[in-house]
């Protein structure tokens, strides 16, 4: 084959044209390829044609099949259609997902549905037009029919779908072609079983649809009440309590948890919350709504602590974190099946979350805007609790101790994985430099102050309430006051910023307060303890009242908190 294209297969004899179909290298000469299929399609459906035709007239015996006048037929790639199915994942080797249509002629067997493209995430209508020689092994239970495509040199492909009725099924089955191979092995029952028994052992998705229209809800309510309807930036998404490493890892770990409810705008919410639809009612029926909120949970904080742990400065909000997880649940439970998944969906359920995940995750390297460490920890968390957590498909519930025996190795492997997140977050948040260390410190440091500063005038109140002596109170100074002020000079006086920096002169300025204030309460105490009205005492104090005036107009003139 000198040139792609160039060989007439019009020539060719049958045997000729048999034995190029298994040997055509069909990458190297996709033109010749799909010419040589297109002749051989048109001599199988001519020999047909000629053999129906004999049977008509009487020479020759029936085909096995004779085609009437070819109609589209309703039909599902699930058991039932409705959105979630829609949404995908695929559980068949052609991708596709919610309903359609199939139409067989002599020639054909187009086939048309929405087909899970991994390419922009969404599903698409598309068709697919099946070259009915090709087509064997066909089976028929109930409303389900189950035939292969078998092109030589190709992968065999395998397609159930669920008609209107069992009339329905009986006429596509009749349409399509009754070959079948030396090695077909019956699998539609088994499918069919696995459809029934997934169902039956849980009917409903509730975690799922409360997840969605609490993401959903979260969003308006926060958009409505900042005015920020269609996204937020980055100073508004702290305030809502996004994961902010200098914040988070200071003593704020709740933002663990509220930030995988937040969005950055309506397009980010709409991804996530599509590919949640997508794969959370498949994994919920999978493992049972209790352990799904545990994985969703579980993993949704251990990838916001994988997040801070890999950019202790980020910034992070999203459910795509628990959405990996539950990717990585997915994936668990197909390689931990025992059996109980048919191989005729495990390998498109299969295919469809590995290309997913890997194509997000492709995705993340090639943009700085996507938190990959969130999804790696995500799927990472998802992986190990779902090797733990999966069950088998059976059609019945799990008992309570087959529950409990899951839960008891679940748990504590929880709080390990977390644990270690705990540990690896607070750990990188030492490398914190810059103006990411200053707002660390300065949160460690407006935290305290204010409750310092209470506890100060408090002090004084039941000094002069209960006559305590100068002792007594310098004591109390010494152990509720003076300690603060101490750290709080030594953590910032380590700080370094340029002098360009926009937190320079905030930090020079907490430095100030801090130092003098250390220094003061130190006064007092020493002062206290002789016992003596002195001239120093009332200095101290007095620059203790300047220290709370500079604060002060400083709020008021430049509405910047020190």
């Amino acid at each position: 084959m000198a040139t792609d294209g160039d060989i007439d297969f019009k020539v060719y004899t049958r045997e000729q044209l048999d034995s190029a179909v298994t040997r055509i290298d069909r990458q190297r000469y996709p033109i010749n390829a799909q010419n040589l299929i297109a002749e051989y399609q048109q001599r199988r459906v001519a020999e047909r044609q000629a053999v129906e035709l004999a049977a008509k007239s009487g020479t020759v015996a029936p085909p096995d099949r004779m085609l009437s006048a070819p109609r589209p037929l309703e039909v599902t790639f699930e058991p039932t259609a409705n959105l979630t199915n829609w949404l995908g994942p695929s559980r068949n080797d052609f991708h596709l997902v919610g309903s359609g249509t199939i139409l067989v002629d002599d020639a054909l067997v187009r086939v048309r549905g929405r087909r899970f493209a991994y390419w922009i995430g969404l599903p698409v209508m598309d068709a697919d037009e099946l070259g009915r020689p090709f087509v064997v092994n066909v089976e028929s239970q109930g409303r389900a029919v189950r035939f292969e495509l078998r092109v030589p040199g190709e992968k065999v492909r395998g397609l159930t779908v669920w008609l209107q009725g069992v009339a329905e099924a009986e006429e596509l089955s009749k349409l399509l072609p009754l070959e079948r191979t030396p090695d077909f092995t019956p699998q539609l029952a088994r499918h069919v079983e696995f459809e029934q028994s997934l169902i039956a052992q849980s009917p409903k998705t509730p975690v799922t649809y409360a997840l969605v229209i609490t993401c959903v809800c979260v969003y308006l309510a926060t958009a409505i009440g900042t005015n920020h309807l269609f996204g937020f930036d980055g100073a508004s998404l702290v305030g809502l309590g996004s994961d902010f490493g200098p914040y988070t890892t200071d003593g704020d770990w709740w933002r663990l948890l509220t930030s995988m409810f937040l969005h950055v705008g309506v397009i980010h919410l709409a991804f996530n919350m599509w590919a949640l639809a997508s794969f959370g009612p498949v994994v919920e029926r999978l493992y049972g709504s209790l352990s799904y909120a545990l994985l969703y949970l579980v993993a949704g904080i251990a990838g916001s602590l994988a997040s801070v742990s890999w950019n202790p400065a980020i910034n992070s909000v999203g459910a795509s974190g628990a959405i990996f997880g539950l990717l990585g649940a997915l994936i668990a439970t197909q390689m931990r099946s025992d059996g109980s998944i048919p191989d005729s969906v495990l390998r498109p359920l299969r295919n469809s979350s590995l290309i997913f995940t890997g194509g997000a995750l492709l995705a993340g390297l090639l943009s700085n805007e996507v938190d990959n460490a969130a999804h790696l920890g995500g799927v990472a968390t998802g992986f190990i609790l779902g090797l733990v957590l999966s069950r088998p498909i059976t059609g019945h519930p799990l008992t309570v101790s087959a529950w409990l025996r899951r839960f008891a190795v679940a748990g504590p492997l929880a709080v390990v994985l977390l644990s270690i997140g705990f540990w690896s977050a607070y750990v990188a948040s030492t490398r914190l430099t810059g103006d990411a260390g200053y707002l660390h410190e300065r949160h460690w440091f407006a935290a305290r102050e204010s409750k310092t500063v209470d506890r100060w005038h408090e002090l004084g109140r039941i000094a002069i309430k209960e006559k305590w002596d100068e002792d007594t109170y310098a004591g109390w100074l010494e152990r509720d006051i003076l300690p603060f002020w101490r750290e709080a000079a030594a953590r910032l006086g380590k700080l370094e910023l340029p002098p360009t920096s926009v937190s320079y002169e905030n930090l020079q300025f907490l430095r100030s307060v801090a130092a003098r204030r250390a220094r003061d309460y130190g006064v007092v105490v020493q002062e206290l303890r002789k016992k003596d009205d002195s001239s120093i005492l009332d200095s101290a104090l007095e620059d203790l009242g300047k220290i709370d005036a500079e604060i002060n107009d400083r709020a008021s003139g430049s509405k910047r908190q020190p």
